[in-house]
């Protein structure tokens, strides 16, 4: 066996936690809070024929799981169909009033090309599609990242509640080899951020989620 053959390389190593993101509000938002949570990552669009199903799948997923330490960031995308116009606060807003979306939205992100968010190249790399293109090819791609930070699948627009729990509830009942303690993502309706452990939600306006 090579020496070089068993050397873990730093895609190996990287995990979503190294790539920065911005929150809705634009300003830095720290990846590190979720360590240890399971989680879906997907790109938005209001506009699309897949909102409804992709929002719906994600909400059903963060009500029934995310006291057992997931989440689901949501990143608004206008490069298909130009179906995401509005800024990360309109799209939070129609999540929200819509879907009580409960998990955060991001800022508005390319998830292709020269300017793709440096998170969004990461998870292509490692999850690549169908036969082996890494471009994310419509609103609503879905990727699971495990509690260490991977990712570990990807499930193209119109992926059901069903379909997912077949891989994400083995996750959950995994321990975490990261040192973390997998606490919830606050409710974004109201903040956009998670708060700080064991910290209570804040209580929803009466015209918010």
């Amino acid at each position: 066996m090579g020496c070089g053959s068993s050397a873990q390389t730093v895609e190996d190593t990287t995990t979503v936690y190294d790539y920065p993101v911005n929150g809705k509000n634009k300003q830095p938002y720290d990846m590190q809070q979720h360590k240890g949570q399971a989680m879906i990552v997907m790109n938005t669009a209001s506009q699309c024929g897949y909102t409804k199903s992709g929002y719906t799948t994600a909400t059903e997923l963060h009500k029934k799981y995310k006291d057992q330490g997931f989440t689901v960031l949501g990143f608004p995308c206008n490069q298909f169909g130009k179906q995401e116009p509005g800024d990360a606060e309109q799209v939070q807003e129609f999540a929200c009033k819509r879907f009580k979306a409960e998990f955060p939205i991001m800022d508005k992100v390319e998830v292709n090309g020269d300017n793709a968010s440096p998170l969004w190249s990461y998870m292509k790399r490692r999850q690549p599609g169908i036969l082996g293109t890494e471009s994310i090819k419509w609103n609503f791609t879905m990727f699971l990242i495990d509690r260490d930070g991977k990712p570990v699948e990807r499930y193209g627009p119109g992926a059901s509640t069903e379909d997912i729990e077949k891989k994400l509830i083995p996750l959950l009942a995994a321990s975490p080899s990261t040192n973390a303690d997998g606490a919830d993502a606050a409710v974004a309706c109201e903040t956009g951020a998670a708060p700080a452990d064991n910290a209570p939600a804040p209580a929803p306006a009466a015209d918010d989620c």
